[in-house]
């Protein structure tokens, strides 16, 4: 395997990240691992700049469009998934294009052109991080806010399927598209509906469509909603091999 660390500036293919806060991330920074490809690893962070890859990814200073803002941003699984598709992909710079808002329903990424919506803005952000590379693929981490409410969670397949055909429109792309099945959520009260969800994206199927389970990973001890940085990035690792598993 040929490896990048010869090339001086090897092309950039660049992966839309977006969901609710386990993408966004609530994992602890200080368990963040080191990544030994995280060089060739860049991200257009939320003031539409590129950067060095880092987490927090979804870092919010400088936000440009409010309407993703996460003040609360922390490890996720964006930089494992980077530098495990990097060493996948060697010969390439990955660009990551975090988008992610915590607590976000999938009613709220209804396809809406308007950069104040979750949907108008991650194209936007897509479109313009494009000018340095094509847009190769999506990971989409969703649906734990889906769970309180039997309309929303029963209808979940169909918002995830318009989302990802709108996707693929509005990009001119046909991007495969990576989902994480939401993991049971043991112990957190009030969510009659995690089952539903969870039958709705193992429901998901198509040309691109990769599915990755999020259940068995280790959960933040005071936080049962959400993964362990230690879980997050094998999320983002497992990932990385689906995503690769679809691209030329």
């Amino acid at each position: 395997m040929r490896y990048v660390g010869a090339l001086q500036n090897p092309p950039r293919e660049n992966y839309i990240l977006a969901g609710e806060s386990d993408l966004s991330g609530r994992g602890l920074l200080s368990e963040v691992p080191t990544f030994s490809r995280r060089r060739w690893v860049k991200s257009f962070g939320n003031d539409w700049t590129w950067k060095q890859a880092a987490e927090p990814l979804d870092d919010p200073t400088g936000q440009i469009d409010t309407v993703s803002l996460d003040g609360i941003a922390a490890a996720s699984p964006s930089l494992a998934f980077g530098n495990a598709l990097s060493e996948l992909r060697p010969d390439r710079q990955i660009g990551l294009i975090p988008c992610a808002r915590g607590g976000s329903q999938m009613v709220e990424w209804s396809r809406d052109l308007s950069r104040s919506t979750l949907y108008g803005s991650m194209i936007a952000r897509a479109k313009d991080a494009a000018l340095s590379g094509p847009i190769k693929g999506v990971v989409w981490y969703q649906g734990k806010n889906d769970t309180d409410d039997a309309t929303r969670a029963s209808t979940w397949a169909a918002g995830c399927t318009q989302l990802i055909a709108g996707l693929r429109a509005d990009l001119g792309v046909n991007v495969p598209v990576v989902i994480v099945v939401i993991d049971d959520l043991v112990g957190v009260p009030g969510l009659p509906y995690v089952s539903t969800v969870q039958a709705q994206q193992r429901s998901m199927s198509g040309s691109g469509i990769t599915l990755v389970e999020s259940n068995g990973q280790p959960m933040k001890p005071d936080d049962a909603r959400h993964l362990a940085t230690a879980g997050l990035v094998a999320i983002g690792e497992f990932c990385a091999t689906a995503m690769a598993g679809m691209l030329a």
